[in-house]
């Protein structure tokens, strides 16, 4: 048999008594199969950025979602604020400044409670529901949005209230 070693390698050679299937198609004895791969460092700049996303996603889950959700929730923020800032001058008001501390809430709350909780709950869902259950789609749809986005909204104000109040701590002091 051929170990993982020579698998790689050209020409790839079986020897008299394996079988090499791919398919519908096998082969038995000596093959030479051309192995042609484009090196991720020709690949377009957003196919690298996405595969060492996936794997930064296999190898450390949590971490990766956490991360993910807090740059996310913080970039939705400040084009919030920015879309609003806009808005203002567009019907003849001010523009105010960005709040850079807001954002930095959302990050912190997208970091630290959405990433960790999401990425729990979703697989505490499949767990729960498995997708060959008939009605899994809309099992799981009823339990997100009846039980876990009315909680994680709570939370979510709750938690956006303790950051708010403790800037405006630090900022009287």
């Amino acid at each position: 048999m051929t170990s993982a070693e020579d698998f790689g390698r050209v020409p790839f050679q079986l020897r008299p008594s394996s079988n090499f299937c791919s398919g519908d198609v096998c082969a038995v004895g000596e093959v030479t199969m051309p192995v042609q791969s484009l090196p991720v460092r020709d690949a377009p700049l957003h196919f690298r950025l996405l595969q060492q996303y996936l794997l930064l996603l296999k190898k450390y889950p949590i971490l990766t979602k956490s991360v993910t959700s807090g740059i996310l929730s913080a970039l939705g923020n400040l084009l919030s604020q920015i879309v609003e800032a806009r808005k203002k001058v567009k019907n003849g008001g001010s523009a105010s400044e960005i709040d850079a501390a807001g954002a930095a809430r959302y990050a912190i709350y997208g970091l630290l409670i959405t990433g960790p909780v999401s990425h729990y709950f979703y697989q505490l869902m499949e767990v729960w529901m498995p997708s060959t259950d008939p009605y899994c789609l809309v099992k799981r749809l009823l339990l997100d949005r009846l039980f876990f986005a009315p909680g994680f909204l709570l939370i979510f104000y709750f938690v956006m209230n303790i950051l708010e109040v403790g800037h405006y701590r630090l900022c009287a002091s």
